[in-house]
């Protein structure tokens, strides 16, 4: 296997791990790269490099565009993890399965429902002297940082900047790990803050509350808007209730539940617990707001407005930035920084801070 790395970082975790520095490095390696995911060209730049999905839960933006990035970087990947086509059929510990992956790739992507359960599976491959990298996919309500990476990088698009910027986090902040993670990004930033309009008491955890964060009841969300300085940069980000981890803590078996069931507890969760973004609210806001979403979303945002060509509605464009933002973080972590920024592309090569 290649020996693989990016300044110091074994496994891409947390974004917190990361210094302001780093945050724009990656950033500015996903600018270089993005002319190239769009343009539909193949690097090789990660040429031998193996990637094994391993999702506990269900994924359909973060597995895809892991999966595109390595193609698109020259890599190849291994077919996604199935419990049912897995020896955890037979009994086998989800440690034991994660250390036989890691015998086969050169780099992990695991989504599993259990917080910090990603980084214990590092820690056990660490111990191993396994050298392939483990980048967190989401580990249950913590985090989600490669999702934070896209948001950011979204941001930088939209608004040329990440400092001084206004973040309106909407939804379940509790158990939302894009939101936890988008937090820990964002504030490494100067001048940002952050308002919480949670839904249902789902508010956001004490060691996220930093920045002056002051929360607000959700039904005053547009009367805020009003408030904003005109000159603000906004940023809306809904989200939605994480319907699945709060049956759990009401239903002792709900893993155990029929579909049917379980489709009966999720809908009764989402009406009681819903909010949503109108057209109205954005008549309301700032010139600079855009409004972002990390999906999959319910009501959040209606069908008309997430579809609309309106400019202030980014969800579709954050998307799509998930290729190049996983295609840089594949690339630097594959130990390839030099190799990402020697592109043909000089002028989005760019030193920290300058703009994206």
């Amino acid at each position: 296997m290649v020996e693989i790395g990016w300044r110091g970082h074994r496994h891409l975790l947390s974004i917190d791990d990361f210094s302001r520095e780093e945050l724009e490095a990656m950033l500015n390696a996903a600018n270089v790269l993005t002319l190239d995911s769009d343009e539909g060209q193949k690097l090789d730049i990660l040429k031998g490099f193996i990637l094994k999905p391993v999702f506990f839960e269900p994924s359909s933006r973060t597995q895809n565009s892991f999966e595109a990035a390595m193609l698109s970087m020259g890599g190849s990947n291994l077919s996604p993890h199935l419990t049912i086509t897995s020896s955890m059929e037979k009994g086998e510990t989800e440690q034991d399965t994660i250390t036989t992956y890691a015998q086969y790739s050169d780099f992990l992507v695991v989504r599993h429902p259990r917080p910090n359960s990603v980084r214990e599976f590092a820690i056990t491959l660490d111990k191993q002297g396994n050298r392939a990298r483990v980048i967190n996919a989401g580990d249950g309500s913590n985090e989600h940082p490669t999702q934070a990476l896209l948001d950011l990088y979204t941001v930088m698009k939209e608004f040329k900047e990440l400092d001084g910027v206004t973040y309106l986090l909407l939804g379940d902040l509790k158990y939302g790990r894009t939101v936890h993670s988008l937090v820990l990004g964002a504030r490494k930033f100067d001048g940002v803050s952050f308002v919480g309009f949670p839904v249902g008491g789902l508010s956001l955890s004490p060691q996220y509350r930093q920045n002056g964060y002051n929360e607000h009841d959700i039904s005053d969300f547009r009367q805020f808007l009003e408030t904003l300085p005109r000159t603000s940069r906004v940023v809306i980000y809904a989200t939605r209730v994480q319907w699945e981890r709060i049956a759990r803590e009401r239903y002792e078996n709900f893993d155990q539940f029929d579909e049917k069931e379980k489709a009966r507890i999720r809908s009764e969760i989402y009406k009681e617990l819903n909010y949503q973004v109108t057209a109205e609210h954005l008549a309301v806001t700032p010139d600079l707001t855009t409004l972002l979403h990390p999906l999959p979303r319910g009501s959040e945002i209606a069908d008309e407005l997430f579809y609309s060509n309106q400019l202030q509605v980014a969800p579709i464009r954050q998307m799509r930035y998930g290729l190049p933002v996983r295609m840089a973080a594949l690339g630097l972590y594959g130990g390839k920084e030099k190799e990402i920024f020697e592109l043909p592309k000089g002028i989005f090569n760019l030193p920290a801070h300058a703009q994206v």
